[in-house]
């Protein structure tokens, strides 16, 4: 009896292992895709008007687009996304934000 009760208790540890690994391993996935996706986000918006087109790549497991757009008021908009495969389908993060255009940049 007490085996058994040991047997249970062990193979319920170990599925619970199973689910902290796979929930660790998304987490460090998406913390991937939101560093790229802030850098490469920054680096368009530092980049000013000139990169109005999308910029898009690849980074590891990663594909990222950021895009820049005008806006009213002297203020541009910029958006982005980052993709990756996991478990047999595409992961996605998005992030955007409202900038002001860095000065010296022609317009």
């Amino acid at each position: 009896m007490a085996s058994t009760i040991l047997g249970v208790g062990i193979l319920g540890l170990l599925g619970g292992f199973s689910v902290s690994t796979r929930t660790a391993s998304r987490a460090m996935r998406l913390d991937g895709a939101v560093t790229i996706g802030q850098r490469e986000l920054q680096l368009t918006v530092s980049a000013g008007l000139a990169a109005l087109g999308p910029r898009t790549g690849e980074e590891g497991i990663y594909t990222w687009k950021v895009q820049l757009a005008d806006r009213p008021e002297g203020l541009m908009a910029a958006s982005g996304s980052v993709s990756w495969q996991e478990a047999g389908r595409t992961e996605q993060f998005r992030l955007a934000g409202i900038f002001v255009p860095p000065q010296g940049r022609e317009q």
